[in-house]
Protein backbone atom coordinates (compact mmCIF):
# COMPACT_ATOMS: atom_id res chain seq x y z
CA UNK A 1 0.00 0.00 0.00
CA UNK A 2 2.72 2.21 0.42
CA UNK A 3 3.72 4.97 2.90
CA UNK A 4 2.40 8.60 3.00
CA UNK A 5 3.95 11.73 4.28
CA UNK A 6 1.07 14.76 5.90
CA UNK A 7 1.03 17.23 8.11
CA UNK A 8 -2.27 15.35 10.03
CA UNK A 9 -3.68 12.15 10.54
CA UNK A 10 -6.37 13.23 7.98
CA UNK A 11 -3.70 14.39 5.05
CA UNK A 12 -2.29 11.14 5.30
CA UNK A 13 -6.06 9.52 4.46
CA UNK A 14 -6.54 12.22 1.75
CA UNK A 15 -3.32 11.50 0.09
CA UNK A 16 -4.31 7.26 0.58
CA UNK A 17 -7.75 8.35 -1.21
CA UNK A 18 -5.90 10.63 -3.60
CA UNK A 19 -3.67 8.20 -4.71
CA UNK A 20 -6.77 5.26 -5.01
CA UNK A 21 -8.42 7.59 -7.32
CA UNK A 22 -10.97 9.45 -5.33
CA UNK A 23 -11.10 13.27 -4.60
CA UNK A 24 -11.46 12.20 -0.70
CA UNK A 25 -11.92 10.81 2.14
CA UNK A 26 -15.63 10.39 1.78
CA UNK A 27 -15.42 9.38 -1.66
CA UNK A 28 -14.12 5.75 -0.57
CA UNK A 29 -16.79 3.28 -0.80
CA UNK A 30 -16.97 1.72 2.67
CA UNK A 31 -14.45 4.15 4.00
CA UNK A 32 -10.98 3.04 4.65
CA UNK A 33 -11.11 0.63 7.15
CA UNK A 34 -8.72 0.33 10.00
CA UNK A 35 -5.81 2.18 8.97
CA UNK A 36 -2.41 2.86 11.51
CA UNK A 37 -0.87 6.16 11.45
CA UNK A 38 2.22 6.90 13.31
CA UNK A 39 5.38 9.32 13.19
CA UNK A 40 8.13 6.65 12.80
CA UNK A 41 11.86 8.55 13.80
CA UNK A 42 13.87 7.86 10.39
CA UNK A 43 16.57 9.69 11.84
CA UNK A 44 17.29 6.83 14.80
CA UNK A 45 16.40 4.61 11.99
CA UNK A 46 18.25 4.95 9.48
CA UNK A 47 21.35 5.74 11.95
CA UNK A 48 20.84 2.43 13.82
CA UNK A 49 20.69 0.69 10.04
CA UNK A 50 24.53 2.69 9.27
CA UNK A 51 25.89 1.16 12.83
CA UNK A 52 24.57 -1.83 12.67
CA UNK A 53 25.69 -2.47 8.85
CA UNK A 54 28.30 -0.33 8.16
CA UNK A 55 26.66 0.64 4.71
CA UNK A 56 25.04 4.00 3.82
CA UNK A 57 21.08 5.03 3.95
CA UNK A 58 20.35 7.86 0.85
CA UNK A 59 17.28 9.77 0.03
CA UNK A 60 16.12 7.68 -3.14
CA UNK A 61 15.73 11.00 -5.49
CA UNK A 62 15.49 8.92 -8.32
CA UNK A 63 14.02 5.58 -7.13
CA UNK A 64 10.10 5.37 -5.97
CA UNK A 65 11.06 4.00 -2.54
CA UNK A 66 11.52 5.89 0.81
CA UNK A 67 15.16 5.64 0.86
CA UNK A 68 17.84 3.71 -1.16
CA UNK A 69 19.81 1.05 0.61
CA UNK A 70 22.49 -1.58 -0.42
CA UNK A 71 22.01 -0.99 -4.19
CA UNK A 72 18.41 -1.17 -4.09
CA UNK A 73 15.14 1.33 -3.17
CA UNK A 74 13.30 0.39 0.32
CA UNK A 75 9.64 0.83 -0.06
CA UNK A 76 8.27 1.22 3.64
CA UNK A 77 10.45 2.39 6.61
CA UNK A 78 9.26 -1.46 8.20
CA UNK A 79 11.55 -2.81 5.08
CA UNK A 80 14.89 -1.26 5.80
CA UNK A 81 14.40 -2.17 9.70
CA UNK A 82 14.13 -5.23 8.91
CA UNK A 83 17.30 -5.33 7.24
CA UNK A 84 18.60 -5.65 10.48
CA UNK A 85 16.18 -7.68 12.00
CA UNK A 86 13.85 -4.97 13.43
CA UNK A 87 10.27 -3.88 13.31
CA UNK A 88 9.61 -0.17 12.14
CA UNK A 89 7.26 0.16 15.82
CA UNK A 90 10.42 -0.06 17.18
CA UNK A 91 11.63 3.40 15.76
CA UNK A 92 7.98 5.38 16.48
CA UNK A 93 9.08 9.27 17.64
Amino acid sequence: MGEYRADSHNGALEALARDSGYSNVEDVPGGLGEFIVAMVDIDKLASEVVQATGKSVFQDAYGSGVCYFDGESIYSWDELALKIGARVWDFLA
